[in-house]
């Protein structure tokens, strides 16, 4: 049989396609390093600028509420991360701030008016420096606690009782001399202890003392039944209100104790964030803007409600 001879026939396409289809190749040779360069990698996120927050020491209420505070401005802020530091608490911290040593701090109101006074701790160490207020984190409340027997209605009952008034220059016992001399207590008006505050609470379930002054957010006798909050008289409202102008009133809801079954209104000390004088506008108005989104009062660098005495 003979072979079938295959042939092939080549098309030549004409010149013009030819030129078209190799410029066409050149283009896409030269845009595709283009292309690879436009993919962009995400850029790295801003790195945070980060804040030291002086709170208090292991296992206080100032630690707990520094962490508290730390976790509600780092989840709110793309620019801040705040450190919670423990410390000796508002005392330290305000002297550590005002010498320029920190740079954030849980301060109470009383030590800033102490110490722009001159006065109490403050009258042979003083502390100066201008500090910027923050925001109002809350009220603490300056309890007269007795016992639920029924022995002290109010502290117009306090004469002639057995108190624990703090332990000895302490901010509970500084509160507690003032109260009693603006209620017209006598140095021998009733019989004085200088107690922790733990250790007053044992005394009073142990009928060991008649009251305790107690400075600090208390929830009912810490689970027991035996402490009952004692209320105060309006005539002694007035004059704790004078004693303490750095104080507002704190409502202690009804039920708050138990047999409590109305409201009454104790001394409340402002507890604030304040941070130090040399932080930049910047970090401060963006921990404002974080700040205003907690539930704590914004101050917004404006003195607190009292007479600053050289502080802002």
């Amino acid at each position: 049989m003979p072979k079938t001879e295959q042939r092939f026939l080549l098309v030549t396409p004409p010149l013009p396609l030819l030129l078209i289809s190799a410029l066409l190749l050149l283009y896409i040779c030269a845009l595709v390093p283009l292309l690879a360069g436009c993919r962009q990698e995400p850029e790295p996120p801003e790195e945070k600028t980060t804040l030291s927050l002086l709170s208090g020491g292991s296992g206080s209420r100032y630690a707990s509420l520094g962490q508290e505070v730390a976790e509600r401005i780092n989840a709110r802020s793309e620019t801040i991360s705040v450190v919670p530091r423990l410390s000796a608490g508002p005392e330290a911290n305000l002297r550590l701030l005002a010498e320029g040593k920190g740079q954030l701090a849980l301060i109470s109101a009383d030590l800033v008016y102490y110490a722009g006074k001159g006065t109490e701790m403050f009258a042979h160490a003083p502390a100066k420096g201008d500090i910027s207020f923050l925001a109002l984190l809350e009220l603490e409340p300056l309890f007269i606690l007795g016992r639920q027997d029924g022995s002290l209605v109010d502290a117009a009952g306090l004469e002639g009782k057995t108190i624990s008034v703090g332990q000895g220059g302490s901010r509970t016992q500084i509160l507690a001399r003032r109260l009693l001399e603006a209620f017209e207590f006598g140095p021998d008006s009733a019989r004085l202890y200088y107690l922790r505050e733990r250790e007053a609470l044992r005394s009073l379930e142990e009928d060991e003392l008649d009251a305790a002054f107690y400075l600090s957010p208390f929830a009912g006798g810490d689970g027991s039944q035996e402490i009952a909050v004692i209320s105060f008289t309006s005539r002694q409202e007035e004059a704790w209100k004078e004693a303490l102008p750095f104080a507002e009133a704190a409502r202690i809801p009804a039920g708050a104790f138990a047999g409590q079954e109305e409201d009454i209104s104790v001394p409340g000390i402002p507890l604030f964030l304040a941070a130090a004088k040399d932080l930049e506008p910047e970090i401060l108005n963006d921990l404002l803007k974080a700040l205003k989104e907690t539930p704590y009062q914004v101050v917004a660098l404006k003195p607190p409600p009292y007479p600053p005495y050289g502080y802002r």
